[in-house]
């Protein structure tokens, strides 16, 4: 058995990375013990359940994203970095895992001054955006980590020929379902963060240009983020407000997923997307914008769903329209997806991350 800590920003929110986050740290409970380490807490309980074995601490960092004023945000982050040091230099674990790019780099720095593993999970490519110097730091931040574990092959190979220990260990599907309907809702889904990187303003000028409204659709929205009121306002605006549904973050996605017919995708850049892994399980056909990782990496184009060259919105309106008006297609995409998918199962994942610890040790 060993004493595994897991280290994520805040185990409140409803992400991907959470929902990675609990899945790695449920999986290695069964035979290890494991405690999860939040940086923040901004709410009593996590999004998404942990099993009743493991740990959760808080760190309790400060929060400066939204800080305006320089001088207090200079001191916060100062104070958040020796605190991080301070607390995380003294955890009782055998491994140490981080799941975001700072704590990462955090991490490698705190490896010259103890003997614990330390593994690194990148949830975002890495050409997504950020400055020259971050991404230098970066660099030589993670050849001082056990292992880098990415989720795309076009990852790997970046990392791998910067001389770093690299892994590819992609998302698992993170529940199961015993039955798919065979009738749904005229529904089209999309899940995320209002953010910049979602490109739901696209999304809303597709919908606007497909006019499926007209034939009884909805396109349903679901996710908070600091662009919610924008792209509700946006709507409003576009004259589409009646058709289209935003929604805050659910425990129930599963039932979201099995209600709606296909889901679409515009964001500009990603990783391995967990919504196209799990809207696929559930046997949602799916049509996504391209991205140099993401949706190439799990929609196979023309069987189980379609990609779009980004930004083309006269294409990706043509495929929502084709899709929509052909019941046969979109249920012989959906057997697709569903069968498609299946390489990310659960037990296929958790082996993996097993491996990663034999091999760390021997």
């Amino acid at each position: 058995m060993k004493k595994i800590a897991i280290l994520t920003t805040n185990i409140g929110n409803s992400g991907g990375t959470e929902r990675v986050v609990s899945f790695v740290a449920n999986n290695f409970s069964k035979k290890n013990d494991v405690t999860v380490y939040s940086m923040v807490k901004t709410s009593i309980s996590t999004f998404y359940e942990l099993d009743s074995k493991i740990s959760i601490r808080y760190l309790n960092l400060y929060q400066y994203e939204h800080e305006k004023r320089v001088l207090f945000k200079t001191i916060k982050k100062v104070w958040n970095t020796i605190s991080f040091f301070y607390k995380v230099k003294n955890i009782d674990a055998d491994i140490i895992i981080g799941t975001s790019k700072s704590i990462n780099i955090y991490l490698s720095l705190l490896s010259f001054f103890f003997k614990k593993k330390i593994i690194g999970c990148e949830h975002f490519a890495h050409n997504a955006p950020m400055s020259k110097f971050i991404k230098t730091i970066r660099l030589v931040a993670y050849k001082r980590l056990d292992r880098l574990i990415v989720l795309t092959l076009f990852d790997y190979n970046y990392y791998k020929s910067k001389g770093i220990k690299t892994e590819i260990i992609p998302n698992a599907i993170p529940f199961q379902i015993n039955q798919r309907p065979e009738h749904r809702a005229k529904i089209i889904l999309a899940v995320g963060r209002h953010s910049i990187q979602k490109r739901f303003d696209l999304l809303l000028r597709i919908w606007l240009k497909a006019k499926l409204y007209e034939h009884g659709w909805q396109l349903k929205i679901i996710g908070d983020g600091e662009l919610f009121d924008r792209n509700k306002s946006l709507a409003i605006d576009l004259g589409i407000a009646e058709s289209v549904f935003f929604e805050p973050p659910t425990k129930d996605i599963v039932d979201e997923y099995l209600n709606a017919s296909f889901f679409v995708m515009t964001s500009e850049y990603e990783a391995l997307p967990m919504v196209l892994i799990e809207s696929m399980y559930c046997g949602l056909p799916c049509i996504a914008f391209d991205c140099d990782t993401g949706p190439r990496d799990i929609i196979e184009d023309n069987v189980d769903g379609f990609i779009v060259p980004f930004g083309n919105i006269e294409l990706f309106s043509q495929k929502m329209i084709w899709l929509s008006n052909n019941d046969v297609i979109l249920k012989e995409m959906s057997t697709s997806a569903v069968l498609n998918i299946s390489r990310f199962s659960a037990q296929t994942i958790y082996e993996k991350w097993n491996g990663l610890i034999r091999d760390i040790y021997e």
